[in-house]
């Protein structure tokens, strides 16, 4: 009598290196049951401008020509990280200075080479930390 055979089917593990893109996935924060506004009203407190939630303001990409439409609330957050000192984001705890970095880019995919300047780490720490199966505050690599 011969005995079955098995066949295993392992998901390929997605490779992460330094050209991977990253990006923060607001769908993670709804299904967290979180608020991605209260948390960065809890971390930043009064420093942020409060803009009108409801006022859509229009943003022009000027590489791409694309038109984006923030909320006012997306808007003073993309602002406030832009004019924080250069040293601001390396400063911060490795998960922080990513998600400040990825903000203030306007949460367009950056690569873990760029990401890695910006919070002044090596790109092998950020691949290790966000390309594996737990995600911190919604930052994934980025599918195209």
């Amino acid at each position: 009598m011969s005995r079955p055979k098995i066949t295993l089917k392992i998901p390929k593990k997605q490779l992460v290196d330094e050209n991977t893109k990253f990006y923060i996935d607001y769908t993670w924060w709804d299904g967290a049951g979180r608020s991605l506004e209260s948390y960065l009203q809890s971390k930043l407190g009064t420093d942020v401008p409060t803009a009108e939630t409801g006022d859509a303001i229009d943003l022009i990409d000027m590489q791409t020509g694309e038109v984006q439409s923030l909320s006012g609330f997306e808007y003073a957050i993309q602002t406030y990280f832009n004019q924080q000192s250069a040293d601001f984001m390396q400063r911060s705890s490795l998960v922080d200075g990513v998600f400040s970095a990825l903000l203030s880019n306007g949460n367009r995919p950056m690569r873990a080479l760029d990401i890695a300047k910006k919070v002044n780490r090596p790109s092998e720490t950020i691949c290790r930390t966000f390309g594996g199966r737990k995600i911190h505050l919604g930052i994934r690599p980025y599918t195209e």
